[in-house]
């Protein structure tokens, strides 16, 4: 069963009403983050004459945040979304992963004063300019309240030593069965049994960045199966300066990516289209002048050195890449198309699939690990902190 479910009020206040029957678990911050003006997807895409209330009764979350970043993840439940789409979408939550940059909950300071950064987060430099850019700025479609559907994907991937076919599906795709979130440190963890693997999803909020860790414990006793991941999100914000497409898309030593793109650790140049080399980290911006957004980093360094490495990145459109936007089947596709554009005109389409290949690990209960972890860190663009342990948070 889910632990520790309890009814939460979410109150937005530009609508001047109470959301009441969104449950969810007495996490020790409220979520969303509260904000002047409510940048939520969910309520974005509300309307109370089509929908009485967006959230279903059985609506649980996971979250974790702090003034500099956050991570939260469905559990149970769906999300309506009225008006963003075509017709009335209605997506279950669980095991879907999403990001966004925090913002300072206390109101007061220890010694009582007024808190004068109650309300601010991410970069300082913006509001120093005094134009708040990401305080409490959602990076992944669906923040903070229903990242949901086929926004945001983790795919395990089975196999055998000896065949090229391949077994998937998505985490949530089995009812995440335990939840909670650690009451000794900022973290939270989602589990669930599926394709005879027990995954374990745990997210640790250090600082400015997520660490995500996936568990993978093979479940069989007789037989030793390779596994992978897929991981792979649609990068939309939504703002203080209202909702943003991510058609900044960078990484070190190259210019601005505007067209499909796929970098490989072992890149197979003649892939269409070919295959570049991986990257230490892909950035997804706001614009050059506003660079703020979501770093997905792909590969060990000093100060992040417990980062798996990944395998390949798939960068394109958000429905070729994960699917229907409005499914929940988990597709992932994962089809580019060469020399096209995937920000065309601001369509704000912008996706990637971030993999680690299946690798063997042994019989449950044998002297060979059973087990594989995967470790993957997402911050914010200008996020510049050593992860190296041993941190505080």
């Amino acid at each position: 069963m889910i632990r520790n479910l309890t009814k939460a009020l979410l109150l937005f206040a530009t609508l001047g009403s109470i959301v009441a029957s969104a449950c969810a678990q007495g996490n020790p911050q409220p979520l969303p983050p509260p904000t002047t003006n409510n940048q939520d997807w969910v309520i974005y895409c509300w309307n109370p004459l089509v929908t009485k209330d967006p959230y279903s009764t059985d609506w649980g979350a996971e979250w974790q945040y702090d003034s500099l970043f956050g991570a939260v993840q469905g559990v149970s439940g769906t999300v309506t979304f009225d008006t963003c789409f075509p017709t009335v979408v209605t997506l279950p939550m669980a095991g879907r992963l999403g990001f966004f940059v925090g913002v300072d909950t206390a109101q007061t300071l220890p010694n009582g004063q007024p808190n004068p950064d109650y309300l601010i987060g991410g970069s300082i430099q913006d509001n120093l300019a005094g134009t708040p850019v990401d305080d409490g700025l959602g990076l992944t479609w669906g923040s903070y309240t229903g990242v949901s559907g086929n926004f945001s994907i983790a795919k395990l991937m089975v196999g055998s030593t000896t065949s090229t076919t391949v077994t998937s599906a998505y985490f949530g795709s089995a009812a995440i069965d335990t939840a909670y979130f650690g009451a000794s440190d900022r973290y939270f963890v989602c589990e669930s049994t599926m394709l005879n693997f027990r995954v374990s999803c745990r997210v640790d909020v250090i600082g400015d960045a997520a660490r995500v860790q996936w568990t993978l414990t093979n479940t069989q006793t007789t037989v030793a199966p390779t596994v992978g991941l897929w991981f792979g999100q649609w990068v939309y914000m939504f703002g203080p300066q209202g909702i943003h497409s991510a058609d900044y898309v960078t990484a070190p030593g190259l210019v601005p990516m505007n067209v499909d793109s796929s970098f490989a650790a072992i890149p197979n140049t003649a892939a269409s289209p070919p295959q570049l080399a991986l990257p230490p980290y892909v950035d997804y911006g706001m614009y050059q002048s506003w660079a703020y957004g979501l770093q997905i980093v792909l590969q060990p360094t000093p100060q992040i050195p417990d980062q798996t490495p990944c395998d390949s990145i798939d960068i394109g459109k958000n429905g070729f890449l994960l699917g229907s936007m409005t499914a929940s089947d988990g597709a992932m596709p994962d089809v580019l198309l060469p020399d096209t554009y995937f920000d065309y005109e601001g369509s704000g389409e912008d996706a990637y699939i971030q993999k680690w290949n299946p690798a063997a690990v042994g019989e449950s209960g044998s002297g060979t690990s059973a087990t594989r972890t995967i470790v993957a860190y997402y911050r914010s663009t200008w996020s510049t902190s050593d992860y190296a342990k041993p941190y505080s948070v």
